[in-house]
């Protein structure tokens, strides 16, 4: 389409395009304020509150630029992955969506290129293109044209351990969890140190046994064995089981005693009340009445388009609980009683 310079018969003077660097400065404002904005009050907020926590103020300051930075070269490759499965499924084709890798694998560069190839051969085109055309608009595009061309870079060096450990050394991107980790974080490791130096004693007879460890156990073990192959298996394991205990595994010291079976046994209950009332509009506008002689006629229905109960109920439940505690730290019961009992029913 050519452009139109005289927009009236018999102009004299052409119109011009112009150029309006305000309105670009503005928008180019305003898009940066609704980005960073919230980044930097939340900066503020937490100064204000104190960034002791999240390594200092300085180092909070610094995190922040730098998760902008990788932002910004993250954002346009995103822009692309997501503009692939939007118009692959308006297409109709065939989208998949997998499970992400969630080990400490790092990326190789041959995946990276993989995956990111099109992307850098489209950034290297682009930047080319607009350098040939007018140098000065690749700066506007840099953001984007060089995130692009560096986006297999990206993704590999962001899988790298070694660089968010270094990353935590200098206390950057700390949050409070990492400062002052909590209790079942602290266990957590400990217990994993434990188990690569094979420092867990008796583990099998702590499952069996303890409560605690058998519950754990007990609720983890989710793999079902049928009926067929599975008893197979099933069977050498719980004959070597009752081997065990039956050839003194078993094993009780003379301070463990039946005690706790009631000491430790709790009694809680509840009674519960429930009320239901419902009303409906009557919608017939005839009804039909019987006579003293036994014959029914058709009259109109006073009742007609009003509202009136058709529904009353209340009901109450009634529900008691025993736990037990445990005797020689094995044996324990749960009795539960529930009742339900209809107080009215005027539906």
């Amino acid at each position: 389409m050519e452009p139109q310079y005289f927009l009236q018969p018999r102009q004299l003077f052409p119109v011009w395009p112009q150029w309006r660097p305000e309105l670009a400065i503005a928008l180019f404002s305003t898009t940066m304020v609704l980005l960073f904005l919230p980044k930097l009050l939340s900066i503020v907020l937490i100064w204000a509150k104190g960034a002791k926590q999240f390594g200092g103020g300085l180092r909070l300051l610094l995190s922040m630029l730098l998760e902008m930075l990788f932002s910004v070269l993250l954002a346009p490759v995103r822009m692309l992955f997501h503009t692939v499965f939007v118009v692959s499924a308006f297409l109709g084709w065939e989208v998949v969506w997998n499970s992400p890798q969630r080990d400490d694998d790092d990326t190789p560069w041959g995946e990276a290129f993989k995956r990111h190839g099109s992307q850098l051969l489209l950034g290297a085109v682009w930047a080319a293109g607009m350098a040939w055309l007018d140098l000065r608009f690749l700066w506007w595009l840099a953001p984007i044209v060089f995130s692009l061309i560096l986006s297999p870079i990206v993704s590999v060096l962001s899988s790298r351990a070694t660089l968010w450990i270094m990353s935590k050394r200098a206390k950057l991107f700390l949050i409070p969890e990492e400062y002052d980790p909590p209790r079942e974080l602290v266990a957590t490791d400990e217990y994993l140190k434990l188990n690569r130096e094979r420092k867990l004693q008796n583990g099998f007879m702590h499952a069996v046994f303890d409560p605690t460890f058998n519950a754990l156990a007990t609720a983890m073990a989710t793999k079902h064995l049928n009926r067929g192959r599975g008893s197979a298996y099933l069977k050498p394991v719980m004959y070597t089981l009752a081997g065990t205990l039956l050839g003194g595994g078993m094993t009780f010291s003379q301070e463990v005693r039946a005690e706790g079976f009631i000491d430790d046994s709790t009694l809680t209950g509840g009674v519960y009340y429930w009320q239901r009332e419902r009303d409906r509009k009557d919608l017939n506008k005839t009804k039909e009445e019987t006579r003293p002689d036994g014959s029914k006629v058709t009259v109109n229905n006073p009742d007609y388009d009003k509202y009136a109960t058709n529904l009353s109920h209340s009901t109450a439940n009634l529900n008691l609980d025993f736990s037990s505690g445990y005797a020689w730290d094995m044996f324990g019961i749960d009795v539960a009683a529930f009742t339900a009992i209809e107080l009215a029913d005027a539906s």
